[in-house]
């Protein structure tokens, strides 16, 4: 009996809300993704710091323990010249201090100098090995940092193919028709985003100066593309965005939202100025800095740029905010 191949079924085609509300969850996912890859990222360049500074410390070491051994072979050339070679300075020059003694009684003992260039040669010894353990023990930290980022990016990078793919599955027309929607959101926001401006630098709220000069930072960013992992100029991610206005203000702050929400005082959200870091979702992942009247300029999401937006957005539930 010959049995009919089953037809293979297609993936069915959304329709053009739920491809929205698809591209939305991807596009979240993403951004928590991103959070995760920036944290990554920040480690791995800390532990290449380290490996820097130890493998540095380590050159510098072998170079002070080869000087001193070139001090001991003049000490032991003297000797010889002097009537042969002293056993103890054979110990001197062995690379294996401890077999050596083991292995022959000494004559007489060391003179006060032989006594402390051999300190010195077993303490540099010493150091050595304990700053070659610690390069081993980064460059493993190095590895670990350097494969998670590669696994986060990875995920960042396969929701945002997902989310492109549920737009191809769309009819020509309701691509169109995204496309012409999600340019007249951008348009609308760009001249929210002028007038919005205009109106701060006629009417400033009164704040620090360092919050102050964090907003006008902030304004002066509207406009510019989502990009994750970007920290500025040109584009940016969310915590990017934030940091990057704070730098503008002569203060640090960490790479990811999960971290700058623990470098400053918690503010109630009725208490909220101009300047403070508004925080999002149960883990964090999206902040924005506020700007008065209930609303921040954030960094939203791909295909979007920076804009200013309501903190009491549906679908996007604030957490918690605090003052850098």
């Amino acid at each position: 009996m010959v049995f009919a191949a089953s037809p293979v079924q297609a993936e069915p085609q959304p329709t053009l809300q739920q491809a929205k509300e698809q591209v939305d969850a991807l596009h979240e996912e993403a951004e928590a993704a991103t959070e995760s890859y920036n944290g990554a990222a920040d480690a791995n360049r800390r532990a290449q710091e380290q490996v820097a500074v130890l493998q540095q410390r380590l050159a510098d070491k072998q170079a002070a323990l080869a000087r001193q051994r070139e001090m001991l072979g003049g000490i032991a050339s003297a000797e010889y010249r002097g009537g042969g070679v002293d056993p103890s300075l054979r110990l001197l020059m062995t690379d294996d201090p401890r077999g050596f003694l083991n292995r022959i009684s000494l004559d007489r003992q060391l003179s006060a100098r032989q006594q402390e260039a051999l300190g010195l040669v077993q303490r540099q010894r010493r150091e050595l090995d304990q700053e070659r353990r610690e390069v081993a023990e980064r460059m493993a930290e190095l590895d670990r940092t350097q494969r998670e980022m590669t696994a986060r990016k990875q995920t960042v990078e396969a929701k945002l193919r997902q989310a492109q793919d549920v737009v191809n599955r769309l009819s020509g027309a309701d691509r169109e028709r995204l496309r012409r929607e999600e340019q007249a959101e951008r348009d609308g926001k760009a001249r929210e985003a002028a007038a919005a401006k205009r109106q701060y630098e006629t009417t400033s709220p009164a704040t620090s100066d360092r919050a102050a000069a964090a907003v006008r930072a902030a304004y002066a960013q509207l406009g510019k593309p989502y990009r994750w992992a970007a920290t500025g100029p040109d584009s940016f991610d969310c915590s990017g965005l934030t940091q990057f206005v704070w730098r503008t203000a002569n203060v640090s702050l960490p790479r990811t939202s999960q971290e700058q929400v623990r470098v400053g005082r918690p503010v109630a959200k009725s208490e909220l100025q101009p300047g403070d870091l508004v925080f999002f979702y149960s883990d964090l992942h999206h902040v924005g800095i506020y700007i008065g009247g209930g609303k921040m300029i954030h960094a939203p999401k791909p295909g979007a740029n920076v804009e200013i937006l309501s903190i009491d957005v549906r679908g996007m539930p604030y957490m918690t905010a605090i003052r850098p």
